[in-house]
């Protein structure tokens, strides 16, 4: 996980957004002992905020378009609002899966952008042929 700065321009307030909560109840008294936010949606239903539904796991940004597709943001944020802040900076958009697909099929980066799927699939197989060539050489010896 890296470290984001931002440098894009944000709006002065946040867009709204609704909130999924469960609650998590003592074993002794059915009382509840605290609530907590699992999932978030924008008003508007563009982005979604998910975590898994364990206490200190980071938040995914989720892409809901007005199609069928989602497309989810290839990097962790540690509160809800660091990613509602990534959405509305216009980071979250240049970090889409298809973006970054699209901006390495022009040319706009090499193999080292961490998050652009074409460029992780290159990574991960050069990684790949490389510990094959250690492993055959080790073999022979």
């Amino acid at each position: 996980m890296s470290v984001i700065e931002y440098t894009f321009p944000m709006q002065s307030t946040l867009r709204p957004i609704v909130k999924s909560y469960a609650t998590t109840l003592r074993a002794t008294t059915s009382l509840p002992m605290r609530r907590e936010c699992w999932a978030a949606a924008t008003a508007d239903g563009q982005w979604a905020f998910e975590r898994i539904e364990d206490t200190g796991t980071p938040w995914v940004i989720v892409y809901l378009p007005r199609t069928s597709s989602h497309e989810t943001i290839p990097h962790y944020f540690g509160t809800l609002k660091a990613a509602r802040v990534a959405v509305e900076r216009g980071w979250a958009t240049e970090n889409l899966p298809s973006v970054l697909r699209a901006a390495h099929d022009a040319g706009a980066h090499t193999y080292e952008r961490y998050g652009c799927p074409t460029c992780d699939d290159q990574r991960l197989a050069h990684m790949r042929a490389e510990h094959e060539a250690r492993w055959i050489k080790g073999a022979r010896a």
